[in-house]
């Protein structure tokens, strides 16, 4: 009987903290509970931080549904197809909303902090030139070589091949003249001549027209490409592998000789490349 009633108290002394299961069948979780088995197969309370969020349990369809602390179901559930996780609301916080938030932008951009990020096979690329010239209102290449600009895309220091596709983001110019005289606006136009096609200037295309007001010379003008919605813009800024570029400027007003100074700022996509 002493040997029994041992066996009795370690038994009744083993459940009067810790619970152990020696044999449970698989299950599912009820909603809203936080209990599992740890691995002495000991019932433990799971222990969630503030204001987290836990898994509720159900995978129905494929999708995992998680609550917060007030049981609130979270919008932009987890989906799992057995390849990839998708997060359809587009946000992975790391720490608190007061640290790091990546998030999906767009199609192919990720923004960190609201900083656009860029995938490691696009690379922005800037092209500085300029020229000194009295224009007047007809329209020139701005050189990409030389500081010699020309009227024709076929002068050899004016276009540029690009070796793979890209964008022309935008354009900075800073003049020593007011190009605000007598509401002055200037005209930025991107051309290409196609790969396979004779470089001539019958086989030049504009893709895309950008026109901006003229500002004082104390300022720097920004002929922004990447909207091509405002009054008098069309087109693209998009251009294709191995496409020969060119850019014009015209400005409205026939205005004094002046120091043209350009910042290009171009998206170059190397992925094939």
């Amino acid at each position: 009987m002493k040997w029994i009633g041992q066996h009795i108290w370690s038994l009744i002394s083993r459940f009067r903290d810790d619970v152990y299961l020696e044999d449970v069948s698989t299950g599912t979780i009820a909603s809203g509970g936080n209990l599992g088995l740890d691995e002495n197969n000991k019932i433990v309370k799971a222990t969630l931080s503030s204001g987290g969020i836990s898994h509720d349990g159900s995978t129905a369809n494929g999708v995992l549904t998680f609550k917060d602390a007030d049981e609130a179901t979270v919008e932009g559930n987890l989906t799992f197809d057995g390849n990839n996780l998708s997060i359809p609301s587009g946000n992975i916080e790391l720490g608190h909303a007061t640290d790091t938030t990546i998030a999906r932008s767009d199609s192919g951009t990720v923004t960190i902090e609201s900083k656009e990020v860029m995938t490691k096979d696009k690379k922005i690329h800037i092209q500085q030139t300029s020229f000194n010239r009295d224009i007047a209102t007809d329209e020139y290449f701005i050189p990409f070589n030389t500081t010699a600009e020309s009227a024709n895309i076929t002068n050899v220091n004016v276009p540029m091949v690009m070796p793979v596709a890209g964008k022309l983001l935008k354009i900075h110019m800073r003049v020593n003249q007011n190009h605000n005289t007598s509401s002055n606006t200037c005209t930025f136009k991107l051309y290409d001549v196609d790969n396979g096609e004779i470089w001539n200037s019958g086989n030049s295309d504009v893709l895309g027209t950008k026109v901006i007001d003229g500002t004082g010379k104390e300022d720097v003008m920004v002929a922004d490409f990447t909207d091509l919605t405002t009054s008098g813009a069309s087109g693209t800024n998009a251009f294709q592998a191995n496409d020969t570029i060119g850019v014009t400027i015209t400005n409205s007003q026939d205005l004094a000789s002046t120091n043209y100074v350009f910042t290009f700022v171009f998206e170059l996509d190397f992925n094939s490349y």
